[in-house]
């Protein structure tokens, strides 16, 4: 007879602990989208920074089996951090910046020194360059 084995499900989370250089922009708010593969994540909006901070405190997380993870890391599928201001009248969403992050890099255990600044690519803030800390 057969013996189906139940596949281990593995959570893939990005931590997205604060950003620093974003300039104030009153009237909207931050959002970052986490996308990986086709899926995509959203923190929840915050204030868009007094004194260039801003404290996002959020954690994206993906559910996948251990084989599907290991297809991930083989064709190096980036998880894309997308920063992106939204209007709190319109609604009008405009991109900000991007980061990639290397999904071989991810460790079963996070250990504190692995906690990163990352400056956005492509950011549309003339003179800017903001970051995100992330682990």
């Amino acid at each position: 007879f057969l013996k189906m084995a139940a596949e281990e499900k593995l959570l893939v989370v990005v931590g997205i602990h604060e950003g620093r250089g974003f300039p104030p922009c009153p009237g909207h708010q931050l959002v970052v989208e986490a996308r990986l593969s086709g899926e995509s994540l959203q923190s929840d909006p915050v204030d868009h920074g007094s004194g260039g901070r801003v404290d996002i405190s959020t954690e994206l997380a993906w559910e996948m089996s251990r084989k599907a993870l290991q297809e991930h890391k083989l064709q190096r599928t980036p998880i894309r951090l997308v920063c992106l201001s939204i209007n709190h009248v319109t609604k009008k969403k405009q991109e900000i910046g991007y980061v990639l992050l290397d999904l071989r890099s991810a460790q079963q255990q996070i250990p504190p020194q692995s906690i990163h600044w990352y400056g956005l690519l492509r950011c549309q803030y003339a003179g800017k360059r903001p970051e995100l800390r992330v682990s």
